[in-house]
């Protein structure tokens, strides 16, 4: 199960407006959190070396104790601690709450395509906001985010805290008097920005819902976040009562919307296989740990398993018990190494939804809502639309919380990673889903003309 990243980004941006006085750290309980973070990144996380070596952590950590003086601000502190988190997978990071104020708002900006460090909006190059060259910042940002990102939800993250960034760091206020320099004419000229302050929401309204354009026999679910909690039984009966619909209404086109779904657990998405058509797939799996981790979590899932068979009946006490002694001739690699390998099987489905299926996916699309798209695509659903996805397929999740005891401020780690044996198709160099049909997704709320257009280039595309 990979309980992901929805539950992070909350994290970043909630416990990132708590409010800190300042606070004056000594040199040595600098050092003492600095420690302390490594020490939890080296003895509990799954992989940590995935793209950095223990070297180059080594040479990180040594060169942030030096950076450290005599005293500092918690929030200078805080914001020293943010490069780490280019090193670290997306689920592993550093938070802010030290650094921003009670107020959960910031003032808008417009949408800046960036490249290089440089911001461009439309046809424009953007030289200054405020007369001050903003690409430090830009830069700045862009190494506290995750090498796992993709360049799209970089992007997304540098515009999203591109204001908090200006204004507490780099003297940047507005009103916002912004110097463009056309790329086609060269001309050059000054532009203001109308501001209103924005105060920092969920994408959506609801984790999830179904639209219907009867006459266009088309149907909508939007599935917004993996995070279904207490709404598990609404849920059920939702995709029940929603695809008996379609069924009834012979609905021809199904749209699965996960654009702003940015994970949860993973579990849940099984629930909407089961109302659709796959093949069958099978497949290895790997589960990774910290070998550190590896027998408390090996005693912990047998205690589990035993109190979860004595309250079982006959047939499926049988089943737990063949689990628990296939585990139990596994144990000690587990233990020893940390992986535990399995088989998994996706049974074929013939009797769920009758049409065509279109997966919509956006740079805001990771964590595991991507084990949604990956499956998707691994079970030979339907076709893929949109934009790649924020991060890659295999990730680390499972995260736990930890504060950094002198400074107070919020970390975060993953615990565990899957790996499968076959690789989905259609990744990039990164892992990273690749749409069949690239369209325009992001930041849109889609009309019943993008549905058919999308139809139409299916159909083009055969």
């Amino acid at each position: 199960m990979k309980i992901s990243f929805t539950y992070v980004l909350c994290l970043f941006f909630i416990l990132s407006i708590q409010f800190s006085d300042a606070q004056k750290l000594s040199r040595q309980e600098m050092i003492t959190d600095i420690d302390y973070y490594f020490d939890i990144l080296r003895n509990k996380h799954p992989n940590l070396y995935k793209k950095y070596t223990p070297m180059q952590f080594d040479s990180l950590q040594q060169r942030l104790t030096k950076q450290v003086v005599d005293s500092m601000d918690c929030k200078d502190f805080n914001r020293l601690l943010l490069r780490i988190n280019g090193l670290t997978d997306g689920h592993t990071l550093i938070l802010t709450n030290k650094i921003w104020g009670r107020t959960h708002e910031k003032d808008s900006l417009p949408y800046f395509l960036i490249k290089d460090s440089s911001l461009f909006l439309q046809n424009n190059l953007i030289l200054s906001i405020n007369k001050k060259d903003v690409r430090d910042v830009v830069q700045e940002i862009s190494n506290m985010l995750s090498w796992e990102y993709s360049s799209l939800l970089k992007e997304e993250y540098i515009n999203s805290n591109l204001p908090f960034f200006c204004s507490s760091f780099y003297d940047i206020h507005p009103p916002y008097l912004i110097c463009l320099k056309n790329l086609e004419t060269g001309v050059v000229k000054m532009d203001t920005v109308e501001t209103k302050k924005i105060l920092y929401t969920a994408d959506y309204k609801q984790t999830f819902n179904f639209e219907f354009f009867e006459k266009d026999s088309i149907a909508i679910f939007h599935y917004n976040s993996c995070d279904i909690g207490a709404d598990l039984k609404l849920f059920e009966r939702a995709l029940s009562a929603a695809f008996e619909i379609m069924d009834k209404e012979h609905v021809k086109y199904l749209f699965i919307d996960i654009t702003k779904n940015g994970g949860g657990n993973s579990e849940y998405n099984k629930l909407i296989f089961k109302y659709l058509n796959v093949a069958k797939v099978k497949d290895g799996v790997s589960y990774h740990v910290n070998k550190s981790m590896a027998k408390s979590n090996a005693e912990n899932m047998m205690k589990g398993w035993k109190e979860q068979i004595s309250k079982e009946f006959f047939l499926k006490r049988w089943l737990l018990n063949y689990k628990v002694r296939r585990f139990k001739g596994a144990m000690l690699n587990y233990v020893e190494t940390g992986v535990l390998k399995d088989k998994v099987v996706y049974p074929k489905n013939k009797k769920g939804f009758k049409g065509k299926v279109f997966l919509l996916q956006s740079r805001k699309t990771y964590s595991a809502a991507i084990d949604f798209a990956a499956d998707f695509r691994r079970m030979k659903v339907g076709i893929v639309v949109g934009e790649k996805a924020g991060a890659p397929i295999d990730f680390c999740g499972n995260c736990e919380n930890y504060i950094l005891p002198n400074s107070g401020i919020s970390v975060v780690c993953a615990m565990s990673e899957y790996k499968y044996d076959s690789p989905v198709t259609g990744m990039d160099e990164n892992g990273i889903l690749v749409p069949d049909i690239p369209y325009e997704v992001f930041n849109r709320k889609l009309s019943l003309e993008d549905y058919w257009e999308i139809i139409e280039l299916n159909n083009c595309s055969r």
